[in-house]
């Protein structure tokens, strides 16, 4: 499968310029050459990147945005993965989706109906999809210098990213896929006016044996992981959406 992975530049002070950013995004991504299957956004997440749900974020904004990712996949007939603030029962928290080229979100973080608090650090969502089995972890996935533990029963790992997370190296990252022998993609919001770089690399698709296929600073990066299939009697027997 082919992966593209984005910075975005967000812009805390205008919702309008950071979603013009992701729209850009997508479209950069979606114009390579051949096309990708997935394209993966950092987090998005704009009016407090990395923390908890502001009071200037309301469910409309929250929707409104759901709204613009997923007519996006349709209209590139792509899988997008964003993170983005997401509405459970006990309200707003930080969280992220993945689209499918219908449009529909067909993966969500955190999983099922359940508040992110009361999730452990290193917990995912993983769903079968025709292209392997697929996990979602919103970036802050790590804390107190624990070595970063991707899921065994995921064969690709994907981490939209807000600015604050830039606590891991991507040798990290790469060590880490080759422990749990799962591809991994990140993808790290960069703040407007922010040059600073993490390592490196904000954006970043590596392979299941911990190589790095391709890396940037910031724009876009597409590479082919390979990862195998599932048959539809996997993920067609899913088939409910999550909200």
């Amino acid at each position: 499968m082919i992966i593209a992975a984005c910075t975005v530049n967000v812009d805390p002070h205008s919702r309008s310029r950071s979603i013009a950013s992701v729209i850009n995004a997508i479209a950069c991504a979606g114009a390579n050459e051949p096309a990708p299957d997935l394209i993966v956004l950092p987090d998005c997440y704009v009016d407090t990147p990395g923390g908890p749900a502001a009071p200037s974020v309301t469910p409309a904004m929250c929707i409104g945005f759901r709204e613009t990712i997923s007519r996006a996949a349709r209209e590139w007939g792509v899988w997008i993965a964003v993170g983005h603030a997401r509405i459970l029962r006990d309200g707003m928290v930080p969280g992220a989706s993945v689209f499918d080229p219908d449009g529909d979100a067909w993966l969500r973080y955190p999983p099922g109906q359940t508040s992110s608090k009361e999730i452990d650090a290193g917990a995912w969502s993983v769903r079968p999809t025709p292209l392997g089995f697929w996990a979602l972890c919103r970036g802050a996935m790590h804390g107190d210098d624990e070595p970063i533990s991707l899921p065994t029963n995921a064969d690709l790992a994907i981490i939209p990213a807000s600015p604050s997370t830039a606590g891991y190296s991507l040798d990290d990252f790469s060590d880490a896929a080759k422990r749990s022998n799962c591809a991994l993609c990140l993808a790290r919001a960069q703040l407007d006016g922010d040059a600073s770089v993490s390592d490196g690399a904000n954006v970043a698709i590596i392979a299941r044996d911990g190589e790095v296929l391709a890396s940037a600073p910031g724009g876009v990066v597409v590479a082919e992981v390979e990862v195998p299939r599932c048959a539809p009697e996997i993920y067609l027997e899913d088939l409910e959406h999550v909200e």
